[in-house]
């Protein structure tokens, strides 16, 4: 998984990769959005992702 992240990174490529582990989600994306249902709850950039602690978001997408 790792090489097919970085040659989607090098070519600058817009993936959609959806998952049920934060842990997951938080480590590979570079937003991550929340959905409900088909309803997006909340979005993270990638200022929020770099800038917050990975425990408090991870704590935020364990209550959906």
């Amino acid at each position: 998984m790792t090489f097919a992240l970085e040659e989607i990174k090098k070519h600058h490529m817009t993936t959609i990769i959806i998952t049920h582990d934060p842990q997951l989600a938080v480590t590979l994306a570079d937003t991550v959005w929340v959905l409900d249902q088909g309803t997006i709850i909340k979005k993270f950039d990638r200022n929020a992702l770099q800038t917050t602690r990975p425990e408090e978001l991870i704590a935020h997408l364990d209550y959906v």
